[in-house]
């Protein structure tokens, strides 16, 4: 376990990534293994990338007897976010319970798996949205998937939208995982299986790219690529405009910063020297190459480099 999450991590770390949130899954089979591997990644490689460890009731929280318990544990041992899966347990409401009362009680940000389907009827979300607002946790919600809104209707989908905003959520966009999943049998089958980026930003509502699998039965594609998955989102999402790659690549950036609850983030005076530096003149040309040549910083020092010829900070 730890050693396939190394590789995972050292690859994303050449591809450019300084900040990770990873999903440490939370059962009564595994146990807290996969908490302490994640645990013992995040102080190893500390000086490559900062790595936010979720701990992740894959298997739903009372589906799984013990969980809950595990789950108090992987906080107190260092997990720095509480994960939640909206449509493992039979009640969605106690399953929120549970995880706004342990984020309430530990005060740490929430990242939910929620949706994920191409059923209209699925609409977790919004009930998230309101546990959000009643806790006064706007800006430290997240919510992965979020598939199923891209099945409304569009004047259905907007309300929805504008309500995920004023609650301050951040939806997290999965493509690879979410076009390979999703619309595999049934007569929602035409569904794309995506949420509805366009209409979401067009609500105000902070959503990021990000990528929940690298070659495993779920995914059976990827490198930790942050750019591939912009890239096949540009395509899925019809996306193929200037003002549409600096908006994707706001995704993988000052977004994704903000959904991880991030502070101080960007090039600025002040602020932490992260960057990814590529020979391309624009961010549509990156989209467009998927170049493999970049030279990574982390805190003004390189950290990784594929570029024969690397590139100097001035």
């Amino acid at each position: 376990m730890y050693r396939r999450s190394l590789v995972v991590i050292r690859e994303a770390v050449r591809n450019g990534v300084t900040h990770m949130r990873c999903h440490a899954e939370v059962d009564p089979v595994l146990g807290l293994r996969a908490v302490e591997s994640a645990l013992r990644l995040k102080q190893s490689l500390k000086h490559q990338l900062d790595l936010q460890v979720v701990a992740f009731p894959q298997e739903g929280v009372y589906k799984s007897p013990g969980t809950a318990e595990l789950m108090e544990e992987a906080i107190r041992m260092g997990a720095d976010v509480i994960g939640g899966i909206t449509y493992q347990d039979a009640d969605l409401g106690e399953h929120l319970d549970f995880a706004f009362g342990l984020a309430g009680k530990y005060g740490k940000p929430l990242d939910f798996h929620a949706d994920f389907s191409v059923d209209s009827n699925d609409r977790a979300v919004v009930e998230i949205a309101k546990r959000t607002i009643a806790a006064g946790m706007q800006g430290h919600v997240a919510a992965g998937h979020v598939t199923s809104l891209g099945s409304l209707p569009e004047h259905e989908a907007l309300v929805i939208g504008e309500f995920l905003c004023h609650a301050g959520i951040s939806i997290i966009t999965l493509p690879m995982t979410d076009l390979f999943l999703n619309g595999r049998e049934g007569p929602e089958g035409h569904h794309r299986g995506l949420t509805p980026v366009k209409l979401l930003q067009d609500c105000g509502v902070n959503v990021a790219i990000g990528v929940n699998n690298v070659r495993n039965p779920f995914t059976p594609f990827g490198k930790a690529d942050p750019i591939e998955a912009a890239w096949l989102l540009a395509i899925t999402s019809y996306m193929g405009s200037k003002r549409d790659a600096l908006i994707l690549t706001n995704m993988l950036t000052h977004n994704a910063a903000q959904a991880l609850c991030i502070d101080n983030y960007g090039v600025r005076v002040g602020a932490p020297a992260d960057m990814v530096l590529f020979r391309e003149r624009s961010e549509r040309e990156v989209l467009l190459n998927k170049p493999e040549a970049r030279t990574v910083w982390k805190s003004g020092l390189q950290v990784a480099c594929t570029d024969s010829k690397p590139l100097e900070l001035p």
